[in-house]
Order: C-alpha cells, then structure tokens, then sequence
C-alpha cells in the first residue's frame, strides 16, 4: 500500500534523511507526523548506539487545531528506530545489508 498525502489519516509516521556522518555514528533530520500536525526531527546516534533526539515545535499546514507535544509513545517509537539504525549499521554482517548508515527512512505505526 503506498501513502497518499503528508499527513497520515491515522498513527503515526516517521520521515528522515541522513544529514551527516559523525565518526562511527550518523545524524538524521526530518518529520513526525501525526494526523494534524508535523514535528521537526534531529536524531543524532553515536557509534555505541546513544541517542540524542530533539523534536521541534509543531506545523501545520491544514489549518487545523494543532497537537501541541509528541506524544511519548510516538517518541519512544523514533527511539527504538534509532537502535534499529545503530543494530543495522554496527552490528549486522555485510551480506545481510549491514555496516553502513541508511540514507532514508520511512516507518509508518497504526493507531494505538
């Protein structure tokens, strides 16, 4: 099923590019979004798999009422990506797609 429009009608999807290589690790900025609204992402992970996200301030361009916070579980879900990024690139043999960064990356959840 392909995904028609920005906003997703219902739950949640995550958006990034990879922006930069930092050492062992990888930098990536888009969006999250959610029904009404659009979160700006930085999602820095080191090469020993920590990671630093920053979630900007809501868009909207709609023109609806729109969410004011990601809500936590969205946030958690943008987390355990970035481990799955970290597991893909550090860990995962060469001939089963590892050893380097994604350059893009899309993830849709459903509805909780």
């Amino acid at each position: 099923m392909s995904i028609a429009g920005t906003f997703p009608e219902h739950g949640f999807r995550v958006r990034l590019e990879r922006s930069a290589l930092e050492g062992e690790g990888a930098r990536y900025r888009g969006y999250a979004y959610v029904p009404t609204a659009r979160f700006p992402l930085v999602l820095a992970i080191s090469g020993t798999g920590e990671v630093a996200l920053e979630v900007g301030a809501p868009e909207n361009e709609v023109g609806e009422t729109v969410v004011a916070t990601l809500p936590p579980g969205d946030e958690a879900f943008v987390r355990q990506l970035a481990k799955q990024l970290h597991r893909q690139a550090r860990e995962a043999p060469i001939e089963q797609g590892g050893g380097q960064w994604a350059r893009r990356v899309q993830r849709w959840r459903g509805p909780k």
